[in-house]
């Protein structure tokens, strides 16, 4: 369960990330394609109206106008810089057959944005792959390979457990997902006890598993290296 569970989480990310670097290719392309078929012109800015967010940075709106054929158009600019001045002249692409649609003679920064973050995302999501491909190489080695134990389990820590109008039978025996679960074995013959813990598990757990056993995979030479097999509670 958890190597689907682990597949299916990557799948998703990897989907969002290919979506924002396609959307900032469309973005592009669009404004690109626009311009090939557009005209240049010179507008003139008219009115440049700033604000202030909640987190006191400031944004501009550029109003701007220019004429074709001795008829004036109005509109936003859409974007602002703090070089921008009222009567300053920018340089704009319009539809020749409606001029009314413009747009500044600049790539849109959304799209690179949206490229970059998708790129960001989709290089971090290849480092968490090869992670989890080593863990689960680990695990695999564990326990084909590793000394397995019969721990006894100490404490469980649920994020999902609430009794609502359950009686303390049925939470008992209601399944959830672990936050974290902690595990104990004892050498038999050295008395030694080691303590086992696993974080975040996809598996469901009884919450009356306390006390009970489950197997641990070990490294014979590294007891710092080892798998609790969630399933065997």
């Amino acid at each position: 369960m958890v190597n689907k569970q682990g597949k299916f989480i990557f799948l998703v990310i990897v989907l969002v990330d290919l979506a924002l670097i396609l959307s900032g290719i469309l973005v592009i392309w669009n404004d690109v394609a626009f311009k090939k078929e557009a005209i240049k012109t010179t507008a003139i800015i008219t009115k440049i109206v700033l604000t202030k967010d909640s987190d006191g940075d400031t944004h501009g709106e550029t109003h701007v106008k220019f004429d074709i054929e001795g008829k004036e158009y109005r509109g936003k600019l859409g974007y602002w810089n703090y070089k921008m001045k009222e009567g300053h002249s920018v340089d704009i692409y319009y539809d020749s057959h409606n001029p009314q649609n413009f747009r500044p003679d600049k790539t849109p920064l959304v799209g690179w944005v949206l490229i970059l973050l998708g790129g960001l995302f989709f290089v971090a999501s290849l480092i968490l792959l090869r992670m989890f491909a080593q863990k689960r190489k680990e695990q695999t080695r564990l326990l084909t390979s590793g000394r397995q134990l019969t721990a006894t389990v100490k404490e469980l820590v649920v994020g999902n457990a609430s009794p609502g109008n359950k009686s303390t039978k049925d939470l008992l025996n209601q399944k959830v997902f672990l936050q974290k679960l902690v595990c104990e074995y004892k050498d038999p013959i050295t008395g030694q006890v080691s303590v086992f813990e696993r974080f975040h598990t996809w598996v469901p757990v009884a919450l009356n598993s306390v006390g009970a056993s489950v197997l641990v995979f070990v490294d014979d030479h590294d007891f710092s290296k080892y798998y609790i097999d969630v399933d065997s509670v």
